[in-house]
């Protein structure tokens, strides 16, 4: 299963993407990219603030950091809901973003032949029922093009033996956009592509520093 994740730096492209192609502004677009470092890195939002220089982008990605994973699957999605219900415009984007780009890996796992509860922590129930209590914050609220990108996703993972794959790359002659569908390893799909085409290539595309 492993070798058929994307890289997880795509994960953090997506959810800046998503977040650009809603045209939220480079302080949230820039929480996008980092949104995993306190959560999963050990940063805290101080050391955040320190090493970026923008205490704004680091109060976001704290406001999307579950609690600490020695907690239950449980404790922890309670905690995350509630600061949900308690979050600004712009952090409940960020969630939503970070939450759409979770559920398409769900799928493209599904497109490759993937059982839905083989990647899973916890049973399916559970996670739909945590995805549709965010969904009920997010409706309304969030920018509908990240908005609608999430209902989506979750209505596909809701009934995956209905879902078909629309992550499929097309035919493309530019040398430029062949390197770019090599570095997403095919994951990431028609949409990000035609983005691509479109002039949002630089948000995507890792430095060749």
């Amino acid at each position: 299963e492993g070798q058929d994740r994307p890289a997880y730096f795509l994960h953090l492209a997506e959810v800046a993407w998503m977040l650009q192609d809603a045209r939220m502004n480079n302080e949230v677009v820039a929480a996008g990219y980092l949104h995993d470092m306190i959560e999963d890195c050990g940063y805290t939002q101080q050391q955040l603030t320190e090493e970026t220089g923008h205490p704004r982008v680091a109060e976001l990605v704290d406001w999307v950091s579950e609690p600490e994973k020695d907690r239950s699957w449980e404790e922890r999605n309670g905690v995350y809901l509630q600061r949900m219900r308690e979050a600004p415009m712009e952090v409940l984007a960020l969630s939503c973003a970070d939450k759409a780009s979770n559920l398409r890996d769900m799928l493209r796992l599904i497109d490759r032949g993937y059982e839905l509860d083989s990647f899973l922590s916890v049973g399916k129930e559970k996670q739909i029922a945590k995805f549709e209590g965010l969904d009920e914050l997010y409706s309304g609220v969030v920018s509908e093009k990240i908005y609608k990108r999430y209902s989506t996703a979750l209505s596909k993972l809701k009934d995956p033996k209905a879902y078909k794959p629309q992550y499929v790359i097309g035919e493309l002659q530019e040398k430029s956009v062949e390197e770019f569908q090599q570095a997403v390893d095919e994951q990431i799909g028609r949409e990000m592509l035609e983005a691509y085409e479109k002039g949002y290539g630089p948000v995507l595309m890792p430095s060749n520093d």
